[in-house]
């Protein structure tokens, strides 16, 4: 299944970036190019449209106007040269807020906060990693546990480890928080391949034991009860 795409900003050139994002996600597909707010309303009018990327400084009606106008909006990731907008862009419940020159790793961030959004009640959502200069698709219910490692995230999925470059603050914003706990500074774990648990630490379905932190004990305390 095809997600419909629409591109919203008057500068030809934001077009061309997100469409060079985009060539690496075949699911996504884009219907419309639209260079105002009010071409977009129009496109709005006449299809259903599941995703909108969104800038904010355009003539005649803004990204922010047209948002407070459209009455059922599809998710929307705005995509602005303006940080001093974002809050007003989150109070208006887009999905994330990317600032240009917009990187191909914020982009998947962006893209994975979208996918948990639709798919949060499914069993079989997965998680996009940026891995070298390539993304890399792996399935929740796969993933063992998460460790920091420096600029990087250690994923270990199933009995393989993939080494992601980014941080262990950013995974966990996405991480659906009934399956994901934190229990130390450094280490995130799926509450599906638990073992056992104990007051100090976690035992892994393959065997390896994590330290649970006193600063993460009331975050670990659902592990104490089902154990």
């Amino acid at each position: 299944m095809k997600h419909k795409v629409v591109l919203i900003d008057d500068e030809p050139i934001a077009h061309q970036v997100l469409l060079h994002h985009l060539k690496k996600y075949p699911n996504f597909e884009v219907v419309a190019q639209c260079y105002s707010a009010v071409e977009a309303l129009q496109v709005l009018a006449n299809q259903d449209i599941d995703l909108l990327f969104l800038d904010i400084n355009m003539p005649a009606l803004t990204g922010i106007e047209m948002l407070k106008v459209v009455k059922q909006c599809p998710p929307v990731i705005i995509v602005s040269a303006h940080p001093e907008y974002a809050i007003d862009g989150f109070e208006l419940n887009v999905v994330d807020y990317l600032l240009k020159p917009v990187n191909e790793t914020r982009f998947a961030q962006a893209i994975n906060k979208l996918s948990f959004v639709a798919t949060s009640s499914n069993t079989a959502t997965s998680l996009t990693l940026k891995v070298g200069r390539s993304l890399e698709k792996v399935t929740l219910t796969d993933i063992t546990y998460l460790e920091s490692y420096g600029n990087y995230v250690k994923v270990w999925v199933k009995d393989t480890m993939i080494l992601a470059n980014t941080t262990l603050k950013s995974l966990i914003d996405e991480l659906p928080k009934e399956n994901f706990v934190q229990i130390n500074k450094s280490t995130v774990i799926n509450l599906t391949h638990i073992h056992s648990v104990t007051s100090k630490d976690v035992t892994l379905s393959d065997g390896q034991t994590k330290k649970v932190s006193k600063l993460f004990i009331d975050d670990t305390k659902v592990l104490l009860k089902s154990s």
